[in-house]
């Protein structure tokens, strides 16, 4: 590869992960995010939850959410942009 991959690049490995449903490679992938974004830990873990939880690996889901828990790290709420009147309203 001729650059280093980012957060963003490793981002798009991983939302296709979930599309093509490759659970290895992202388990891979969300490691090498948690080690990019530690702040951002839960929320890449929780993906990789839901995705086990798609295909009905209980167990592995309950491991990762039990990574989640020792981490002590919460999930940050997510935000919308509204447009409304031409002015930008941030909506939690």
């Amino acid at each position: 590869m001729p650059f280093q991959p980012n957060e963003g690049t490793w981002g798009a490995v991983l939302n296709g992960c979930r599309r093509e449903g490759n659970l290895g490679l992202a388990t891979k992938v969300t490691d090498r995010l948690i080690e990019l974004q530690p702040e951002r830990a839960a929320g890449h873990l929780a993906l990789l939850s839901n995705m086990y939880a798609d295909v009905g690996q209980w167990e592995q889901t309950q491991m990762v959410r039990e990574r989640v828990a020792a981490l002590n790290a919460e999930k940050p709420a997510g935000t919308s942009w509204v447009n409304q009147n031409q002015s930008i309203m941030v909506v939690p």
